[in-house]
């Protein structure tokens, strides 16, 4: 009897022995998490701006459209509204004309033309001496603006031609097509591609 109230004794202590440890263990273990958690929280954060920053740079000029209209909406701003609209209506247009998804190549292309317009708008309507709607097409104009790349400046825009001229090696207007079939990708969006086409014109033309 003893002999057994001594094994049961011992196989006590023992279970008593791996339960300390174990908590031990597990105490140490929460400690060392406690400790390195504002760490943890802290790349978790870093982590998720950079994921919040990369959506952001990925979205669509589309979704960015779309996002900002609603923007827009919250904010009450009727006239930038009605910008974005237009450059949506654009589109829509588009895509249900030629039955595709408009890229963002494709929309940027749209909203050039939409700058062009804008910009014959608002000399015709400096020369009838309208400065209201002068001011109306040159914030539609702003807006539009807002969604393309930096735009060329004309002393870049002329250093192009004459490069490409040269390495085309064109002398004549027969050749402006040449000339103009290179810049013309390079130029999409950053500057006025009809403007280019006449400063090209002219420079092959000798005037």
């Amino acid at each position: 009897i003893e002999m057994k109230s001594t094994i049961v004794l011992l196989a006590i202590l023992l279970l008593c022995l791996v339960s300390c440890n174990s908590w031990m263990t597990n105490s140490l273990y929460m400690h060392r998490i406690n400790n390195r958690s504002p760490v943890i929280l802290k790349k978790s954060m870093r982590l998720l701006e950079n994921v919040n920053d990369a959506s952001s740079n990925q979205l669509t000029l589309k979704a960015k459209l779309s996002s900002d209209m609603k923007d827009a909406m919250k904010q009450k701003e009727k006239t930038r509204l009605a910008a974005i609209r237009a450059i949506q209506t654009a589109i829509k247009q588009k895509e249900v004309d030629d039955q595709v998804e408009v890229s963002d190549e494709m929309a940027i292309a749209i909203m050039s033309k939409l700058v062009k317009q804008r910009k014959e708008s608002i000399k015709s309507y400096n020369d009838a001496g309208r400065q209201d709607l002068v001011d109306s097409e040159q914030f539609e104009l702003d807006v539009i603006n807002s969604y393309l790349p930096k735009q060329f400046s004309e002393e870049e825009i002329i250093k192009l031609i004459d490069d490409e001229i040269a390495k085309v090696g064109a002398t004549s207007v027969k050749d402006m097509g040449k000339v103009m079939n290179t810049l013309r990708p390079i130029l999409l969006g950053k500057a006025d591609i009809s403007s280019v086409g006449e400063i090209i014109k002219k420079k092959l033309s000798g005037k």
